[in-house]
């Protein structure tokens, strides 16, 4: 008769063969012996007959424990580890949820960096909390009080919203939690549009008016320095700061009166293991649509032989002419607000050069899929709601509404 290995072992312990208490004190011993070979500090006992050793604690240094005997000692080496385990703080299980999408390549180091940031900034308080004092109505307290402490914007919440639901995920699933995060939080928390903070901002602060743009790349043009290259290229292409400082020469292709640029990488930055901001290349741009040919107008086709000069020196096309090594977008902020101050416009980053590049197409009611084309988007509406300003200034405005025929002369 052939038994089953299920069969065999229920045999074995119904006949006494297997005794199930000797089992689950093996079990119990090996767990014992795992625990203790997270503890790195030595075991000892002192001249008072008591044992000592060194628990870790938070800021990196380390806590005395004594107890009154061997037994005893090592007793509460294993809960210690044992709760560090099973009962991480808030800020272990953000890490855990953290690091391993980064390993399994679900998110890229900067939004690794990103999201570490903003746990930091909205966890902070009680990342030390450990994870099983944590119930659903408190939670959804903590995060109505700390939305309105903080005065977030709908958009910095719905980064907030995925770290929460991820972390809390992760607990749910490790058994350290007994509610989804998801159907008992984050589907119950009172928050509504008004709760949220609106960042109102004019269109002169958003874009450079028709003046402004004239007066600015004609400096940019008869400045053109690499620095004043790169910002002058965003405002006639549209392209992203991180995607100019990625440029290789191998991306820009001569079509004898034009030139084309192909985007395919841009810049990302996050922390390397010593804690330190690392700028650096990924082989993709910030969207799948981000991935496109973006078209040079022919009035300034003399940037392509400007940008040839160091091809055979430099690696990257802005790259600091002193060494040759690429600059970042940090270096393109800080000489347009240079340019910004010598011309008396009003501050703008870089990024607002695109902007004002996403007016002037629309503005100039071109074909929906060469300016999505352009701009990198994958539809219209996301360059009409958050690139479609007016670039008029007062007067202007004011001499067009002016000259409407029904408001008389």
């Amino acid at each position: 008769m052939d038994l089953s290995e299920k069969d065999m072992l229920n045999y074995a312990l119904q006949n006494g063969i297997i005794n199930v208490n000797t089992i689950r004190a093996q079990v119990e011993m090996d767990e014992r012996k795992r625990l203790l070979k997270n503890h790195t500090s030595s075991v000892w006992e002192g001249t008072d007959g008591k044992w000592r050793t060194y628990f870790p604690t938070e800021d990196g240094g380390r806590k005395l424990v004594k107890r009154t005997n061997e037994e005893a000692i090592y007793d509460a080496i294993v809960e210690f580890w044992r709760d560090h385990e099973e009962n991480p703080k808030l800020k272990d299980v953000f890490k855990l949820y953290n690091d391993t999408r980064l390993a399994n390549g679900q998110i890229s180091a900067a939004s690794h960096l990103r999201y570490e940031q903003d746990f930091n900034r909205f966890y902070g308080p009680i990342a030390k909390q450990k994870i099983r004092s944590f119930n659903a109505s408190d939670l959804c307290d903590y995060i109505e009080e700390q939305e309105a402490k903080l005065n977030m914007t709908a958009r910095a919440f719905s980064n907030i919203k995925c770290v929460t639901k991820g972390m809390f995920k992760r607990a749910y699933r490790k058994g350290w939690i007994d509610f989804r995060v998801e159907e008992e939080v984050l589907q119950v928390i009172d928050l509504s549009d008004r709760a949220f903070k609106k960042n109102y901002k004019e269109d002169f602060q958003e874009v450079y008016t028709e003046d402004e743009f004239t007066r600015y790349t004609k400096f940019l043009s008869e400045t053109p320095d690499i620095w004043n290259l790169g910002l002058l290229l965003m405002f006639v292409t549209g392209l992203r700061g991180g995607e100019i400082v990625a440029l290789s020469f191998d991306d820009i292709e001569d079509r004898n009166d034009f030139f084309v640029i192909h985007v395919r990488h841009t810049e990302t930055r996050y922390k390397n293991a010593k804690g330190k901001y690392v700028y650096d290349v990924k082989d993709a741009p910030k969207t799948d649509a981000g991935i496109r040919h973006a078209i040079v107008p022919r009035q300034f086709y003399w940037i392509y032989s400007e940008l040839m000069k160091h091809k055979d020196d430099w690696e990257y096309v802005f790259s600091n002419p002193a060494d040759g090594s690429r600059f970042t977008t940090n270096s393109l902020r800080r000489r347009q607000e240079l340019n910004n101050k010598k011309l008396g416009i009003y501050q703008k980053s870089p990024h607002k050069n695109r902007k004002t590049y996403g007016t002037i197409v629309l503005d100039n009611k071109l074909d929906n899929n060469l300016i999505i084309g352009q701009m990198g988007h994958t539809n219209i509406s996301t360059t009409e709601r958050f690139y479609h300003r007016n670039m008029k200034q007062l007067e202007k405005k004011a001499e067009i509404l002016s000259s409407i025929d029904i408001f008389g002369a």
